[in-house]
């Protein structure tokens, strides 16, 4: 691999080591080998109009003035190109050919201001006439029944689940019919014993 002869080393060698560390990008003569210097070594802005052969000045003059202006546009399937002032689209590249796949679903969004409200939309037609339905009750076959407009009797409940226990024996009342002019003046604190007054002679 070429070097650089080394400083305090190298003795008696110093010229070859040098020689061929020089010839690896110069000819015998002294000048670059072709080839050697590309884009990579070139500084920004030191290949001018002035620096370029007449053959190659002419070459890019003659593109430049052949060159026509392109409008670009996006059609249903693809995105297509003309030079202006021309009436028909070539495709370029098919839009299925430049999709890629879905990304992730994104952050959503902050709830936008209440819009505006609409306007008052027209009167809807009248409606039909309403009506009453006639609601029938009835007990039957141990369920209190319902039937609407006369249609067919349905069960509601049964009448086992709205029938209470069965009550108390009563108990018997004592009434003494008594005219007005032999009233009592006092009860007999009998609850049961009940006073019936009914007209006298003189009624």
């Amino acid at each position: 691999m070429a070097r650089l002869p080394q400083v305090g080393g190298d003795s008696g060698d110093w010229g070859d080591i040098l020689n061929d560390f020089l010839m690896q990008a110069h000819a015998a003569n002294g000048g670059l080998k072709s080839g050697v210097v590309g884009t990579a070594q070139l500084v920004p802005g030191s290949v001018t109009d002035d620096t370029l052969s007449t053959a190659v000045r002419a070459k890019l003059n003659a593109i430049s003035a052949d060159a026509r202006e392109i409008e670009l546009r996006r059609s249903a399937t693809s995105l297509e190109w003309r030079y202006v002032g021309d009436t028909s689209w070539t495709e370029l590249v098919a839009l299925a050919d430049l999709t890629g796949p879905a990304g992730p679903q994104g952050v959503p969004g902050e709830t936008g201001a209440q819009g505006d409200p609409g306007a008052t939309g027209e009167t809807g037609p009248a409606g039909a006439d309403g009506h009453t339905p006639v609601v029938e009750w009835r007990s039957s076959g141990g369920f209190l029944q319902q039937r609407t407009d006369g249609g067919v009797w349905e069960n509601v409940v049964a009448l086992s689940a709205i029938t209470g226990p069965a009550g108390q024996d009563g108990q018997s009342v004592r009434v003494t019919m008594v005219a007005a002019s032999d009233w009592p003046s006092e009860s007999d604190d009998d609850p049961l014993h009940w006073y019936l007054k009914v007209p006298g002679p003189d009624a």
